[in-house]
């Protein structure tokens, strides 16, 4: 559904203002990243630990995200509505953005309680009633954002993205308070700051490397606009990262899916722990080489279906499809240390691709726009992957996680 939106969407706004639309939700999911706090890992993380073994800390913990969460959300849209002009004008060089980014302000309250939903979601290992909403969701959404798209141009797409998240996080929470009862736990938000410790040891470093990753790929997005022909460059990056975002698409849910079964047998049942490990490698590398061919050998026809001038961007689209091979494997070797609960290791890692992104994306992307970001993309991926696989065999922090690597 999203891959038919972004190219109905291209297809109505043309290259230069499906790159606007692309710098404006990518500012919004920045200022989300910051609102999340690393809370939708750290629902998952615990909730998939104690919802059998001890109810009340469950409904603490889940208390804690959802307080946290909401309160982080509005304080990061109000920052998002008060600095949508200084964005616009002096980042972007683009004033007439302005409204654009005010209106996408209601995207990152929605995006934080979402991230945290999703993650006490796959904490319950509630996967089919998640696959449901998201089905639901997603057949609501490509009418909705193409008629915007079509009477209002680029705010209306911006404006109907935001309502086709609200109808994903009403049913989300439906879904979520359905978990909570059948599972007898009881939501506790008052009592939900006994658990702040869960925040500093594990949220806190989650959020510092997905703020410090997005940050960063939203600073090299900025690069790409000021590069020459700018919103056509961004246009073409926008259209092939959708690409890369679908070929990721069962990865990531594989990551939701298995982060819980691997947090309940990190310590009670190594065996099985290691089987889960070595079946969600091999399950990775099949669902992603296969595409990754796929598109990449189709990549001039895929961008030309976007329309007039997108046909230039097969490049990109073919290093962003390879790029999801490391982008995977550093997820798989990240397993062991947040199952591990080593998640500030796990953060000194992101903070390193953050850097190393942002340097090659300083380098390339004056030079070569959009196909410049797409190489530092891969580079980047590939050094922090070859980073964990060493790190992880020279401290012996799980024998799956070399197993993984080697393969």
């Amino acid at each position: 559904m999203v891959l038919l939106t972004s190219i109905g969407c291209a297809r109505f706004l043309g290259k230069s203002i499906f790159g606007q639309f692309g710098i404006v939700l990518g500012t919004a999911n920045v200022v989300s990243a910051m609102a999340t706090l690393g809370l939708g890992i750290t629902a998952t993380q615990y909730i998939a630990a104690l919802r059998e073994r001890d109810v009340e800390r469950t409904g603490r913990i889940i208390g804690l995200t959802w307080t946290i969460t909401a309160i982080s959300g509005v304080i990061a849209t109000i920052i998002s509505v008060v600095t949508a002009r200084p964005i616009a004008v002096m980042m972007i060089h683009a004033p007439e953005l302005t409204n654009s980014i005010r209106i996408a302000s209601a995207i990152v309250f929605v995006n934080a309680m979402l991230a945290y939903q999703n993650g006490a979601l796959c904490g319950f290992e509630a996967f089919r009633g998640l696959a449901r909403v998201n089905l639901i969701s997603g057949l609501l959404s490509l009418p909705i954002v193409l008629m915007g798209v079509w009477r209002w141009g680029l705010n209306g797409a911006v404006t109907c993205t935001a309502i086709s998240l609200v109808i994903n996080w009403w049913l989300n929470e439906r879904l979520l308070r359905n978990e909570c009862r059948l599972a007898g736990i009881p939501i506790r938000i008052r009592q939900g700051f006994q658990e702040t410790t869960v925040f500093w040891m594990f949220s806190l470093p989650a959020l510092l490397g997905v703020l410090a990753t997005t940050l960063v790929l939203w600073l090299c997005t900025v690069l790409v606009v000021r590069s020459h022909y700018g919103f056509e460059q961004m246009g073409l990056y926008a259209a092939a990262d959708r690409w890369r975002l679908a070929i990721l698409f069962i990865p990531t849910a594989l990551f939701r899916a298995v982060l819980p079964m691997l947090a309940n047998m990190h310590k009670q049942n190594p065996d099985g722990y290691r089987k889960v490990a070595r079946a969600h490698l091999l399950i990775n590398l099949i669902v992603i080489l296969v595409p990754v061919m796929a598109i990449g050998c189709l990549s001039i026809p895929i961008m030309s279906i976007y329309g007039t001038g997108f046909r230039a961007g097969w490049t990109v689209l073919a290093v962003l499809c390879v790029s999801t091979i490391p982008e995977a494997l550093n997820t798989i070797l990240g397993f062991p240390l947040i199952t591990g609960g080593k998640m500030w290791y796990r953060c000194g890692f992101d903070l390193a691709l953050s850097a190393i992104l942002l340097l090659l994306g300083i380098w390339l992307i004056p030079t070569y726009g959009a196909f410049g970001l797409a190489v530092a993309y891969l580079a980047t991926y590939s050094i922090i992957s070859a980073g964990l696989y060493i790190a992880t065999r020279n401290q012996g922090i799980e024998s799956d996680s070399r197993t993984a690597a080697a393969t």
